[in-house]
Protein backbone atom coordinates (compact mmCIF):
# COMPACT_ATOMS: atom_id res chain seq x y z
CA UNK A 1 0.00 0.00 0.00
CA UNK A 2 1.48 3.29 -0.93
CA UNK A 3 1.26 5.12 2.04
CA UNK A 4 2.64 8.13 1.30
CA UNK A 5 -0.17 8.55 -1.40
CA UNK A 6 -2.09 8.07 1.54
CA UNK A 7 -0.23 10.45 3.64
CA UNK A 8 -1.45 12.97 1.24
CA UNK A 9 -5.20 11.70 1.38
CA UNK A 10 -5.16 12.07 5.24
CA UNK A 11 -3.41 15.93 5.16
CA UNK A 12 -6.45 17.06 2.51
CA UNK A 13 -9.08 15.55 4.84
CA UNK A 14 -7.56 17.19 8.17
CA UNK A 15 -7.74 20.66 6.82
CA UNK A 16 -9.22 22.92 9.25
CA UNK A 17 -12.19 23.43 6.71
CA UNK A 18 -13.15 19.96 6.21
CA UNK A 19 -13.08 18.44 10.20
CA UNK A 20 -16.19 19.85 10.94
CA UNK A 21 -18.17 18.96 7.90
CA UNK A 22 -16.44 14.88 8.05
CA UNK A 23 -16.98 14.88 11.67
CA UNK A 24 -20.34 15.72 11.19
CA UNK A 25 -20.86 13.64 8.26
CA UNK A 26 -19.19 10.68 9.95
CA UNK A 27 -21.47 10.67 13.12
CA UNK A 28 -24.22 10.60 10.51
CA UNK A 29 -22.90 7.25 8.76
CA UNK A 30 -22.44 5.66 12.63
CA UNK A 31 -26.10 6.35 13.18
CA UNK A 32 -26.70 4.69 9.84
CA UNK A 33 -24.48 1.08 11.32
CA UNK A 34 -26.21 1.76 14.48
CA UNK A 35 -29.61 1.71 13.13
CA UNK A 36 -29.03 -1.10 10.98
CA UNK A 37 -28.19 -3.33 14.14
CA UNK A 38 -24.12 -3.17 13.66
CA UNK A 39 -23.65 -1.43 16.73
CA UNK A 40 -20.21 -2.82 17.82
CA UNK A 41 -18.43 -2.06 14.35
CA UNK A 42 -16.21 1.01 14.79
CA UNK A 43 -15.91 2.47 11.15
CA UNK A 44 -12.95 4.91 10.60
CA UNK A 45 -14.19 8.38 10.09
CA UNK A 46 -13.00 8.47 6.56
CA UNK A 47 -11.90 6.19 3.50
CA UNK A 48 -8.44 4.99 2.29
CA UNK A 49 -6.74 5.01 -0.77
CA UNK A 50 -5.32 1.89 -2.76
CA UNK A 51 -3.21 2.97 -5.19
CA UNK A 52 -4.76 2.15 -8.56
CA UNK A 53 -1.09 0.44 -9.94
CA UNK A 54 -0.95 -1.81 -6.40
CA UNK A 55 -4.38 -2.91 -6.64
CA UNK A 56 -4.07 -4.81 -10.38
CA UNK A 57 -0.79 -6.12 -9.19
CA UNK A 58 -2.51 -7.61 -6.04
CA UNK A 59 -5.49 -8.40 -7.84
CA UNK A 60 -3.51 -10.72 -10.65
CA UNK A 61 -1.29 -12.14 -7.55
CA UNK A 62 -4.21 -12.81 -5.33
CA UNK A 63 -6.23 -14.41 -9.16
CA UNK A 64 -3.32 -16.69 -9.85
CA UNK A 65 -3.10 -18.07 -5.88
CA UNK A 66 -7.11 -19.47 -6.28
CA UNK A 67 -6.56 -20.52 -9.94
CA UNK A 68 -4.25 -22.59 -8.18
CA UNK A 69 -6.20 -23.53 -5.71
CA UNK A 70 -8.92 -24.95 -8.28
CA UNK A 71 -6.34 -26.58 -10.26
CA UNK A 72 -5.33 -28.66 -7.33
CA UNK A 73 -8.79 -29.05 -6.00
CA UNK A 74 -9.61 -30.44 -9.22
CA UNK A 75 -6.85 -32.72 -9.98
CA UNK A 76 -7.75 -34.54 -6.34
CA UNK A 77 -10.98 -35.01 -7.02
CA UNK A 78 -11.03 -36.00 -10.60
CA UNK A 79 -8.35 -38.82 -9.15
CA UNK A 80 -9.63 -39.24 -5.30
CA UNK A 81 -12.96 -37.99 -5.37
CA UNK A 82 -14.24 -36.50 -1.79
CA UNK A 83 -12.49 -39.11 0.07
CA UNK A 84 -9.14 -37.44 -1.21
CA UNK A 85 -10.02 -34.16 -0.09
CA UNK A 86 -10.69 -35.32 3.17
CA UNK A 87 -7.32 -36.70 3.62
CA UNK A 88 -5.60 -33.52 2.72
CA UNK A 89 -8.60 -31.16 4.03
CA UNK A 90 -10.05 -33.12 7.54
CA UNK A 91 -12.69 -31.07 8.24
CA UNK A 92 -14.21 -30.58 12.25
CA UNK A 93 -16.49 -34.13 12.11
CA UNK A 94 -20.21 -33.69 10.81
CA UNK A 95 -22.93 -35.69 9.54
CA UNK A 96 -24.23 -33.11 7.05
CA UNK A 97 -23.10 -33.81 3.71
CA UNK A 98 -23.16 -30.59 1.93
CA UNK A 99 -21.73 -30.55 -1.09
CA UNK A 100 -22.31 -28.29 -4.18
CA UNK A 101 -19.43 -29.30 -6.94
CA UNK A 102 -20.23 -26.11 -8.96
CA UNK A 103 -18.04 -24.41 -5.84
CA UNK A 104 -14.98 -25.99 -7.50
CA UNK A 105 -15.28 -23.46 -10.35
CA UNK A 106 -13.77 -21.54 -7.64
CA UNK A 107 -13.06 -17.63 -8.66
CA UNK A 108 -16.22 -17.66 -10.40
CA UNK A 109 -18.69 -19.45 -8.19
CA UNK A 110 -17.27 -18.50 -4.82
CA UNK A 111 -17.22 -14.92 -2.43
CA UNK A 112 -13.57 -14.75 -1.31
CA UNK A 113 -11.89 -12.64 1.06
CA UNK A 114 -7.90 -12.71 1.56
CA UNK A 115 -6.42 -11.17 4.29
CA UNK A 116 -2.97 -9.54 3.37
CA UNK A 117 -0.60 -7.79 5.41
CA UNK A 118 1.77 -4.83 3.50
CA UNK A 119 5.18 -5.32 4.66
CA UNK A 120 8.76 -4.38 3.66
CA UNK A 121 8.75 -7.49 1.46
CA UNK A 122 5.52 -6.62 -0.25
CA UNK A 123 2.27 -7.55 0.49
CA UNK A 124 1.73 -11.49 1.59
CA UNK A 125 -1.72 -13.17 2.12
CA UNK A 126 -2.22 -14.23 5.99
CA UNK A 127 -5.49 -16.26 5.29
CA UNK A 128 -7.92 -16.93 2.73
CA UNK A 129 -11.81 -17.00 3.74
CA UNK A 130 -14.88 -18.28 1.37
CA UNK A 131 -17.96 -18.58 0.95
CA UNK A 132 -19.41 -16.52 4.21
CA UNK A 133 -17.76 -13.47 5.03
CA UNK A 134 -20.21 -10.58 5.08
CA UNK A 135 -18.54 -7.70 6.84
CA UNK A 136 -17.02 -5.25 4.84
CA UNK A 137 -19.54 -4.78 2.09
CA UNK A 138 -21.55 -2.00 3.71
CA UNK A 139 -18.21 0.18 4.12
CA UNK A 140 -18.04 0.70 0.64
CA UNK A 141 -21.98 2.00 0.43
CA UNK A 142 -21.40 3.95 4.04
CA UNK A 143 -18.40 6.49 2.59
CA UNK A 144 -20.37 6.82 -0.57
CA UNK A 145 -22.99 8.42 1.63
CA UNK A 146 -20.08 10.14 3.15
CA UNK A 147 -18.49 10.98 -0.18
CA UNK A 148 -21.79 12.91 -1.15
CA UNK A 149 -22.21 14.93 2.08
CA UNK A 150 -19.01 15.69 2.77
CA UNK A 151 -18.28 17.21 -0.66
CA UNK A 152 -15.16 14.82 -1.70
CA UNK A 153 -15.88 12.85 -5.03
CA UNK A 154 -13.87 9.11 -4.01
CA UNK A 155 -16.82 6.88 -5.09
CA UNK A 156 -17.19 8.13 -8.74
CA UNK A 157 -17.00 5.22 -11.68
CA UNK A 158 -17.10 2.31 -8.74
CA UNK A 159 -19.17 -0.37 -8.48
CA UNK A 160 -20.50 -1.46 -4.85
CA UNK A 161 -19.57 -4.72 -3.80
CA UNK A 162 -23.49 -5.06 -2.63
CA UNK A 163 -24.01 -4.65 -6.43
CA UNK A 164 -21.55 -7.32 -7.44
CA UNK A 165 -23.08 -9.40 -4.53
CA UNK A 166 -26.26 -8.91 -6.30
CA UNK A 167 -25.47 -10.08 -9.21
CA UNK A 168 -23.99 -13.15 -7.92
CA UNK A 169 -26.94 -14.19 -6.53
CA UNK A 170 -29.19 -13.12 -9.17
CA UNK A 171 -27.37 -15.22 -11.57
CA UNK A 172 -27.77 -18.38 -9.05
CA UNK A 173 -31.01 -17.68 -8.76
CA UNK A 174 -31.80 -18.17 -12.63
CA UNK A 175 -29.42 -21.11 -13.12
CA UNK A 176 -30.74 -22.98 -10.09
CA UNK A 177 -34.43 -22.09 -10.79
CA UNK A 178 -35.45 -20.55 -7.42
CA UNK A 179 -38.12 -18.63 -6.21
CA UNK A 180 -36.93 -17.48 -2.76
CA UNK A 181 -33.45 -16.04 -1.33
CA UNK A 182 -32.80 -16.74 2.50
CA UNK A 183 -30.20 -15.47 4.34
CA UNK A 184 -29.57 -17.01 6.81
CA UNK A 185 -27.79 -16.37 10.10
CA UNK A 186 -27.91 -17.96 13.33
CA UNK A 187 -29.13 -15.78 16.28
CA UNK A 188 -25.93 -15.83 18.31
CA UNK A 189 -24.15 -13.91 15.25
CA UNK A 190 -27.51 -11.75 13.83
CA UNK A 191 -27.49 -9.75 16.93
CA UNK A 192 -23.57 -9.48 18.15
CA UNK A 193 -23.89 -5.98 16.52
CA UNK A 194 -20.52 -6.59 14.19
CA UNK A 195 -22.28 -7.10 11.41
CA UNK A 196 -25.68 -6.79 9.68
CA UNK A 197 -27.77 -8.38 6.80
CA UNK A 198 -30.45 -6.24 7.42
CA UNK A 199 -28.25 -3.78 4.90
CA UNK A 200 -27.27 -6.71 2.80
CA UNK A 201 -31.40 -7.98 2.13
CA UNK A 202 -32.52 -4.31 1.71
CA UNK A 203 -29.71 -3.93 -1.10
CA UNK A 204 -31.13 -7.41 -2.60
CA UNK A 205 -34.57 -6.96 -2.48
CA UNK A 206 -34.42 -3.90 -4.70
CA UNK A 207 -31.58 -5.38 -7.23
CA UNK A 208 -34.15 -8.42 -7.86
CA UNK A 209 -37.37 -7.69 -7.52
CA UNK A 210 -38.78 -10.76 -9.15
CA UNK A 211 -37.16 -12.87 -6.62
CA UNK A 212 -38.26 -13.28 -2.93
CA UNK A 213 -35.66 -12.05 -0.72
CA UNK A 214 -35.58 -12.49 2.76
CA UNK A 215 -33.19 -13.10 6.19
CA UNK A 216 -33.59 -15.65 8.70
CA UNK A 217 -31.92 -17.15 12.02
CA UNK A 218 -33.12 -20.81 13.57
CA UNK A 219 -35.49 -19.19 15.51
CA UNK A 220 -37.88 -17.60 13.31
CA UNK A 221 -36.99 -20.12 10.06
CA UNK A 222 -40.47 -20.68 8.68
CA UNK A 223 -41.92 -24.07 8.99
CA UNK A 224 -43.40 -24.09 5.64
CA UNK A 225 -39.92 -23.78 3.98
CA UNK A 226 -38.50 -27.16 6.29
CA UNK A 227 -40.72 -28.80 3.45
CA UNK A 228 -39.61 -30.31 0.14
CA UNK A 229 -42.77 -28.34 -1.42
CA UNK A 230 -41.34 -24.79 -0.42
CA UNK A 231 -37.64 -25.48 0.38
CA UNK A 232 -37.44 -27.25 -3.59
CA UNK A 233 -38.01 -23.46 -4.31
CA UNK A 234 -35.39 -21.66 -2.19
CA UNK A 235 -31.61 -20.84 -2.04
CA UNK A 236 -29.77 -20.37 1.39
CA UNK A 237 -27.03 -18.14 1.59
CA UNK A 238 -25.26 -19.50 4.89
CA UNK A 239 -23.60 -17.34 7.41
CA UNK A 240 -22.45 -19.68 10.16
CA UNK A 241 -19.32 -21.79 10.59
CA UNK A 242 -19.12 -25.70 10.35
CA UNK A 243 -18.51 -26.02 13.88
CA UNK A 244 -22.18 -24.77 14.07
CA UNK A 245 -23.45 -27.78 12.18
CA UNK A 246 -23.42 -29.97 15.12
CA UNK A 247 -24.09 -27.65 17.52
CA UNK A 248 -27.56 -26.58 16.03
CA UNK A 249 -27.74 -30.12 13.67
CA UNK A 250 -31.09 -30.75 14.40
CA UNK A 251 -32.42 -27.93 12.77
CA UNK A 252 -29.49 -28.04 10.26
CA UNK A 253 -30.70 -31.71 8.98
CA UNK A 254 -34.29 -30.31 8.69
CA UNK A 255 -32.87 -27.45 6.22
CA UNK A 256 -30.75 -30.48 4.54
CA UNK A 257 -34.23 -32.46 3.70
CA UNK A 258 -36.50 -29.88 2.84
CA UNK A 259 -34.25 -29.62 -0.66
CA UNK A 260 -33.08 -26.09 -0.29
CA UNK A 261 -29.99 -25.16 -2.40
CA UNK A 262 -27.32 -23.99 0.30
CA UNK A 263 -24.75 -22.21 -1.07
CA UNK A 264 -20.90 -21.43 0.66
CA UNK A 265 -20.95 -25.74 0.86
CA UNK A 266 -18.48 -27.80 2.55
CA UNK A 267 -16.63 -27.00 -0.51
CA UNK A 268 -15.61 -23.96 0.67
CA UNK A 269 -14.83 -24.65 4.25
CA UNK A 270 -11.80 -27.11 2.39
CA UNK A 271 -10.62 -24.17 0.60
CA UNK A 272 -10.10 -21.58 3.75
CA UNK A 273 -7.99 -24.75 4.93
CA UNK A 274 -4.88 -22.59 6.24
CA UNK A 275 -2.85 -25.67 5.38
CA UNK A 276 -3.20 -24.46 1.38
CA UNK A 277 -0.40 -22.19 2.86
CA UNK A 278 2.13 -25.62 2.83
CA UNK A 279 0.55 -27.15 0.45
CA UNK A 280 0.38 -24.42 -2.62
CA UNK A 281 4.68 -25.03 -2.48
CA UNK A 282 5.05 -28.92 -2.07
CA UNK A 283 5.79 -31.29 -4.63
CA UNK A 284 3.67 -32.84 -6.35
CA UNK A 285 1.16 -29.96 -6.64
CA UNK A 286 3.44 -27.29 -7.78
CA UNK A 287 3.70 -29.25 -11.29
CA UNK A 288 0.05 -29.11 -11.76
CA UNK A 289 1.00 -25.36 -11.97
CA UNK A 290 2.16 -22.36 -14.58
CA UNK A 291 5.16 -20.78 -13.92
CA UNK A 292 3.24 -17.61 -12.92
CA UNK A 293 1.26 -19.39 -10.15
CA UNK A 294 4.24 -20.50 -8.49
CA UNK A 295 5.48 -17.32 -9.03
CA UNK A 296 2.86 -15.32 -7.70
CA UNK A 297 2.22 -18.12 -4.61
CA UNK A 298 6.49 -17.06 -4.10
CA UNK A 299 5.66 -13.34 -3.86
CA UNK A 300 2.26 -13.44 -2.04
CA UNK A 301 2.48 -16.51 0.34
CA UNK A 302 4.32 -16.56 3.63
CA UNK A 303 6.50 -19.68 4.81
CA UNK A 304 3.45 -21.45 6.14
CA UNK A 305 3.90 -25.07 7.48
CA UNK A 306 1.16 -27.71 8.59
CA UNK A 307 2.37 -28.75 12.61
CA UNK A 308 3.03 -32.80 12.65
CA UNK A 309 4.33 -35.16 15.23
CA UNK A 310 7.38 -35.20 12.52
CA UNK A 311 8.02 -31.72 12.44
CA UNK A 312 6.61 -30.13 16.10
CA UNK A 313 10.25 -29.89 17.86
CA UNK A 314 11.75 -27.92 15.21
CA UNK A 315 8.93 -25.47 14.53
CA UNK A 316 8.57 -24.92 18.06
CA UNK A 317 12.53 -24.48 18.31
CA UNK A 318 11.67 -21.49 16.12
CA UNK A 319 9.11 -20.01 18.13
CA UNK A 320 9.62 -16.66 18.36
CA UNK A 321 9.84 -16.22 14.39
CA UNK A 322 6.39 -17.88 14.07
CA UNK A 323 2.71 -17.45 14.41
CA UNK A 324 0.42 -20.35 15.34
CA UNK A 325 -3.18 -20.85 13.96
CA UNK A 326 -5.62 -23.25 14.05
CA UNK A 327 -6.04 -25.00 10.67
CA UNK A 328 -10.11 -24.33 10.56
CA UNK A 329 -10.91 -20.86 12.65
CA UNK A 330 -12.14 -17.29 11.84
CA UNK A 331 -12.15 -13.79 13.78
CA UNK A 332 -9.09 -14.06 15.03
CA UNK A 333 -9.25 -17.02 17.30
CA UNK A 334 -7.03 -19.84 17.61
CA UNK A 335 -4.08 -17.65 17.13
CA UNK A 336 -0.87 -17.87 19.04
CA UNK A 337 2.36 -15.99 18.90
CA UNK A 338 5.35 -17.77 19.31
CA UNK A 339 7.09 -15.13 20.97
CA UNK A 340 3.93 -13.95 22.93
CA UNK A 341 3.91 -18.01 24.88
CA UNK A 342 6.46 -20.62 26.73
CA UNK A 343 7.80 -23.40 24.63
CA UNK A 344 5.72 -25.68 27.09
CA UNK A 345 2.41 -24.09 26.95
CA UNK A 346 2.85 -23.99 23.19
CA UNK A 347 3.51 -27.61 22.70
CA UNK A 348 0.56 -28.18 25.37
CA UNK A 349 -1.79 -26.27 23.41
CA UNK A 350 -0.44 -27.64 19.91
CA UNK A 351 -0.89 -31.17 21.15
CA UNK A 352 -4.61 -30.42 23.21
CA UNK A 353 -5.56 -29.02 19.53
CA UNK A 354 -8.88 -30.93 18.25
CA UNK A 355 -10.06 -31.27 14.95
CA UNK A 356 -6.98 -31.21 12.32
CA UNK A 357 -4.59 -29.48 14.08
CA UNK A 358 -2.37 -26.31 13.06
CA UNK A 359 -0.24 -24.18 10.94
CA UNK A 360 2.88 -22.39 11.64
CA UNK A 361 3.31 -19.44 9.54
CA UNK A 362 6.33 -16.73 9.15
CA UNK A 363 5.75 -13.71 11.16
CA UNK A 364 4.67 -11.20 8.76
CA UNK A 365 5.22 -7.38 10.19
CA UNK A 366 3.10 -5.20 8.70
CA UNK A 367 4.06 -1.57 7.83
CA UNK A 368 2.47 0.84 10.00
CA UNK A 369 0.29 3.46 8.66
CA UNK A 370 -0.03 6.75 10.54
CA UNK A 371 -3.76 8.02 11.08
CA UNK A 372 -6.50 8.27 13.69
CA UNK A 373 -9.81 6.44 12.97
CA UNK A 374 -11.58 9.70 14.13
CA UNK A 375 -11.00 13.21 12.59
CA UNK A 376 -9.20 15.16 14.82
CA UNK A 377 -7.72 12.19 16.76
CA UNK A 378 -4.58 11.38 17.81
CA UNK A 379 -2.53 10.46 15.16
CA UNK A 380 -0.55 7.40 15.77
CA UNK A 381 1.17 3.86 14.32
CA UNK A 382 -1.28 1.13 13.19
CA UNK A 383 -1.09 -2.32 12.19
CA UNK A 384 -3.05 -2.74 8.52
CA UNK A 385 -4.51 -5.92 7.03
CA UNK A 386 -6.39 -5.15 3.65
CA UNK A 387 -9.19 -7.75 2.67
CA UNK A 388 -9.31 -8.20 -0.99
CA UNK A 389 -12.66 -9.22 -1.69
CA UNK A 390 -13.36 -11.65 -4.98
CA UNK A 391 -17.24 -11.72 -5.36
CA UNK A 392 -18.01 -14.43 -8.90
CA UNK A 393 -14.45 -13.22 -10.07
CA UNK A 394 -15.28 -9.04 -9.58
CA UNK A 395 -12.65 -7.36 -7.34
CA UNK A 396 -13.48 -3.25 -7.07
CA UNK A 397 -11.52 -2.26 -3.98
CA UNK A 398 -10.33 -3.70 -0.53
CA UNK A 399 -11.38 -3.82 3.51
CA UNK A 400 -9.33 -2.28 5.85
CA UNK A 401 -9.14 -3.14 9.41
CA UNK A 402 -6.34 -0.90 12.05
CA UNK A 403 -5.10 -1.24 15.25
CA UNK A 404 -2.60 0.28 17.43
CA UNK A 405 -3.48 -1.84 20.27
CA UNK A 406 -3.05 -5.46 18.77
CA UNK A 407 -1.01 -7.32 16.15
CA UNK A 408 -3.90 -9.68 15.40
CA UNK A 409 -5.75 -6.93 13.30
CA UNK A 410 -9.75 -8.22 13.85
CA UNK A 411 -12.92 -6.63 14.35
CA UNK A 412 -13.80 -9.00 16.64
CA UNK A 413 -10.74 -10.27 18.84
CA UNK A 414 -8.12 -7.49 18.27
CA UNK A 415 -10.43 -4.86 18.77
CA UNK A 416 -9.71 -3.12 14.87
CA UNK A 417 -11.21 -0.13 13.77
CA UNK A 418 -12.62 -1.35 10.04
CA UNK A 419 -13.22 0.92 6.70
CA UNK A 420 -12.54 0.69 3.05
CA UNK A 421 -9.77 1.74 1.03
CA UNK A 422 -10.80 3.09 -3.17
CA UNK A 423 -8.42 1.90 -6.18
CA UNK A 424 -7.48 5.72 -7.09
CA UNK A 425 -4.94 7.77 -8.22
CA UNK A 426 -4.14 11.40 -6.72
CA UNK A 427 -6.04 13.30 -9.53
CA UNK A 428 -9.49 11.56 -9.26
CA UNK A 429 -9.47 13.11 -5.48
CA UNK A 430 -11.12 16.52 -5.47
CA UNK A 431 -13.16 19.06 -3.76
CA UNK A 432 -16.76 19.23 -5.68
Amino acid sequence: MNFSLNDRWLELIHREEMKATLASTADKTAMLLRRDGAYSEDVMDYPLIFPETDFGSLVENVRMVIYSQQKIVNAIYKNAGLGGLDELFPLPGTTLNIIDEAEMDVLNNNIIRADIIPSEGGYKICEINYGTPTTGFEAFNLYHFLSHESGLDFTRKLKAPLSDLADFYKRKMYESGREKLVIFILSKYRYQGYTSVNFMCKYFQKAMPEFKVAVYDETDYPEELLTPEFGSKTLVYRNFLIEDLNEYSEFFKKLVDSDAEISSSLVTERLMDKGWFDILRCEPYQSLLSEQEISAIARVVPQTEIVTQANIDRITGQKDELIFKKRYSCGGQDILLGCDIEKDTLLRCLADSKDNGYVAQRIVDSVKLNLSPRIGGKVEPHDVVLGLYFIGGNANGVFVRVSSRSKVVNVCEGKASSGWAYPLDTWQVHLK
